[in-house]
């Protein structure tokens, strides 16, 4: 008997976070996956914003990821 494995694949429109930050990361090029493997001087630095919205998308990503059981 073979293991079937599923891999959930998020987007950035999953996020629990403004319309307006997700339309900001789609347009600057990150994935789900991008950001999950960022830190928060990285996301705010390459997004122009704050460290304390930076590590709101982060956390958002994390806790999306946390969610499934990832």
């Amino acid at each position: 008997m073979s293991k079937i494995t599923f891999v959930m694949k998020y987007t950035i429109q999953e996020l629990e976070i403004p319309e307006g930050l997700k339309e900001l990361l789609t347009r600057s090029g990150f994935t789900f996956d991008s950001i999950i493997s960022s830190d928060v001087d990285h996301l705010a630095s390459s997004l122009g914003i704050e460290r304390d919205v930076a590590k709101i998308i982060l956390e958002a990503a994390k806790k999306l990821k946390k969610d499934d059981g990832s």
